[in-house]
């Protein structure tokens, strides 16, 4: 191959000489390899060190290699002058040692690590017996897995008894030490300090190949190595000199000291897409509904900031947009967030979900199109993919869904990363990500009570398995997870999970096996109130103002008997103050009184067992604890009953919607703007709701099609079946953050009621009033994280 090495390094020395048009000279980024763009670089053309690039190693163990210097911070050892690096070795006795030399190595926490890329510098090595100068890569997982399971790739070796030969090897586990994949460049007739010369390496996912002025003499593949592969993390890079140790062996009389190691610069590339301009790329908030048809707006942003307490989890979106022909194996990948002194913001912090699309052929049928987000049919953003890789093609946006989750214990302080959009090994963008993390720290269970009902069942036949087997248990303890995940703290349970027989003699058993795995699983999960499924049913379904009736159980059971056999199991257990009692399904003005009396019963028989119920009527005092009133009807009732019996301190106020109420009212439909959803826990604080209930968690119909709703896409389930537990989507994350929004405001009513208060209202004026544009809720949050982050 010809070496162009030297070529490229004449032209940038050239173009860094430019001048300006006033006489001020300008430095012009060095031209990139073909099929490769800069990143990042070091010319070392300023006064000292960037301290903001590069740290230093300071000590003399050994390092591990038997070696013989002590690395210090002094000017003798390592500076920069003259546009170049210099590490330099002496022979003088420091810290125990008789020798002293430098290393450095990039900054990490400033994103100093890169993973895969071209890597290179040019470097005019040091000589002599005993020398040991290294240009080398240092996986930044090392504190966490150690060596070598974090992987090292070493671009540039060499030891003065071969002056003419440099190595490159990796180190992994099972093949580390002497025992690394390494091999060797020699060169011809001289020594390789007798000039500059150009190293460098191409990472790539499944490739890693080694140069020395541009000519290729290495690659290594997975399947060269006997151990595993750990080239797939970022890696930050080092120099130094060290002196002596197992390898190159120790300095004798002919070696002449002081020794340095120059380097003119080190460069970091990344694969480049094709042409600037080959793919558009903006970001936008969490709650923009993302059309397939989106385009980037003349002031779009191009970086992500979120600032979040502890404890909450932030999310926003970037959107990619290619021009020409289809891109495929898209990823977007997250690197770890880390402050300025190198703290990480929790391990995986940071996640990317590419966003996908249901086609709706109609939209929800009570609502005028100034209420939706476009007229069906057409495709709606909302599931969040299980897939990592994507296919891009032109004229077809593409959203991936950013969340941070920022832990309960987390420094407060701003944390730096970026999101990678790779196409295979090639980099279409590093979009900048940063998050604010104020100190104010959110509850460790949510304010807001929440309860979206769920069928086991369909997750069994979702699932592919068989009921109550031990896969299905495996199913159902995903399922509990994502719901506490999202601010759910009710778990349904259903009363057929006490098994009833009849003995001979009359008498009844009630077998509660099932029953208490079931309870102990979702209260191990974090879910801490059990929802004890509804006692009675309309004398026929469907027809709404039919009176009501006791369902009728296994075994024909009578009902007392069953509660009050109940009522006794939850009291031995110790869960009676966690449990609540359905009576009949949304009782209406024409069956009213019949709901009163099956209530009347069910109390007679376990008086220590709470009621809750979603009801559409003004009064049930004295027959329901938890009043769980739709919108529309809590709305149209408010301040002439419900403020009244909520101020009594005798029952307790909920909110609930389904497929109703639509129109200016806030719900979690597809076809609404997200805003409408993360609203729903913001009515809910703004008139001192305590609770919220849905009953479409995962009802869905067998092919999962939102289309057979009764009458609104999405009401039927507000979560996706993937292959090991459910998947989110865009409403069940702004959902997540209103309840997350709850809890914040809940914290600053304590503090500051008249401030707090004025805000909300500033967002929920009522319930069907309200800024559509989020950038008010987003203001209205900041100034609420501000108050309570303030002394």
């Amino acid at each position: 191959m010809t070496s162009h090495g030297n070529v490229r390094v004449a032209v940038a020395l050239l173009s860094s000489a430019l001048l300006s048009s006033g006489g001020e000279r300008v430095s012009l980024p060095p031209p990139s390899p073909p099929g490769w763009r800069l990143v990042w670089r070091d010319e070392f053309d300023g006064p000292g060190l960037d301290t903001t690039n590069w740290a230093r190693e300071i000590g003399g163990d050994g390092w591990g290699n038997a070696e013989l210097e002590f690395y210090t911070d002094r000017r003798d050892n390592m500076r920069v002058e003259a546009g170049q690096l210099i590490i330099e070795a002496r022979r003088e006795k420091t810290g125990g040692r008789d020798y002293t030399s430098a290393r450095l190595k990039t900054r990490v926490a400033a994103g100093r690590a890169w993973r895969y890329g071209r890597i290179e510098a040019r470097i005019q090595i040091p000589r002599g017996q005993g020398v040991w100068p290294a240009f080398w890569l240092l996986g930044d997982n090392c504190a966490r897995v150690g060596w070598p399971g974090c992987g090292e790739i070493d671009i540039m070796e060499n030891i003065g008894r071969e002056p003419r030969t440099v190595h490159g090897t990796v180190h992994g586990p099972g093949y580390s030490g002497a025992h690394g994949v390494s091999s060797a460049h020699m060169l011809a007739d001289r020594a390789f300090a007798d000039d500059w010369h150009v190293f460098a390496v191409e990472w790539e996912p499944d490739a890693i190949r080694w140069y020395v002025d541009d000519s290729l003499y290495k690659t290594v593949t997975p399947r060269d190595l006997p151990g595993q592969w750990v080239f797939d993390h970022p890696f930050f890079i080092i120099l130094n000199v060290a002196v002596g140790g197992n390898w190159p062996g120790d300095p004798d009389s002919s070696t002449v000291f002081p020794q340095a190691m120059r380097v003119d610069y080190v460069r970091v590339f990344e694969k480049a897409s094709g042409p600037a301009g080959a793919a558009d790329v903006w970001t936008t908030h969490g709650l923009d509904n993302v059309l397939r048809d989106a385009r980037p707006p003349p002031d779009a942003p191009d970086a992500i900031r979120l600032t979040a307490a502890r404890g909450e989890t932030e999310s926003a979106q970037i959107v990619v947009r290619v021009r020409g022909g289809c891109v495929d194996s898209v990823r977007a990948e997250p690197s770890p967030l880390r402050d300025r002194d190198g703290r990480e913001l929790g391990a995986n912090a940071a996640r990317a979900d590419w966003v996908g699309y249901v086609h709706l052929t109609r939209n929800s049928d009570r609502t005028p199109d100034a209420e939706l987000v476009r007229r069906a049919p057409g495709d709606f953003p909302d599931p969040l993919l299980e897939d990592p890789i994507v296919e891009l093609c032109p004229d077809s946006s593409q959203p991936v869904l950013v969340r941070v989750a920022v832990p309960g214990t987390a420094a407060a302080g701003h944390y730096q990363g970026t999101v990678a959009l790779r196409a295979g090994a090639t980099l279409i963008r590093a979009v900048p990500l940063t998050v604010d993390v104020v100190p104010v720290t959110l509850p460790g269970s949510p304010t807001l009570r929440v309860t979206n009902w769920f069928s086991a069942q369909a997750i069994a036949a979702q699932g592919h398995v068989e009921e109550w087997s031990e896969e299905h248990w495996n199913l159902l303890r995903a399922y509990a997870d994502d719901m506490r995940a999202h601010g759910q703290t009710m778990f349904q349970t259903d009363l057929d999970l006490v098994l009833v027989s009849q003995a001979p003699d009359g008498d009844y058993r009630f077998d509660y096996s099932r029953f208490d795995r079931w309870v102990r699983l979702f209260r191990s999960r974090g879910l801490r109130d059990m929802e004890l499924m509804h006692l009675g049913r309309r004398t026929e379904p469907w027809a709404w103002t039919n009176p009501f009736e006791a369902s009728p159980r296994a075994a024909g059971v009578p009902l007392e008997t069953f509660l009050r056999d109940l009522q006794r199991h939850l009291v031995e257990r110790s869960w009676i103050d966690q449990a609540f009692l359905h009576i009949a399904d949304e009782p209406v003005p024409e069956n009213v009184e019949s709901w009163r009396a099956l209530s009347r019963r069910a109390h007679a028989a376990a008086p220590r067992l709470k009621r809750i119920e979603a009801i559409q009527v003004a009064d049930l005092a004295g027959d329901l604890e938890i009043w769980v009133v739709e919108e529309s009807v809590l709305d149209r009732w408010y301040d002439s009953t419900y403020r009244a019996r909520q101020r009594s301190g005798r029952m307790e106020l909920w909110l609930y919607t389904s497929w109703l109420p639509q129109g200016a009212y806030p719900n979690r439909l597809i076809d609404y703007p997200l805003l409408k959803t993360r609203l729903l826990p913001w009515v809910a604080r703004r008139y001192d709701l305590s609770g919220f209930l849905h009953w479409g968690l995962n009802q869905w119909p067998s092919d999962v099609d939102p289309n057979k709703g009764l009458f609104a896409p999405g009401d039927d389930f507000i979560v996706y079946p993937g292959r090991h537990g459910p998947r989110s989507s865009l409403r069940w994350e702004a959902f997540r953050d209103g309840v997350e929004d709850y809890a914040l405001f809940t914290m600053w009513l304590k503090r500051d009621p008249r401030a707090a208060r004025a805000a909300l209202a500033e967002v929920v004026p009522s319930f069907t009033t309200y800024p559509r544009d989020p950038g008010t809720l987003f203001a209205v949050r900041r100034r609420a994280l501000s108050a309570l982050a303030s002394k």
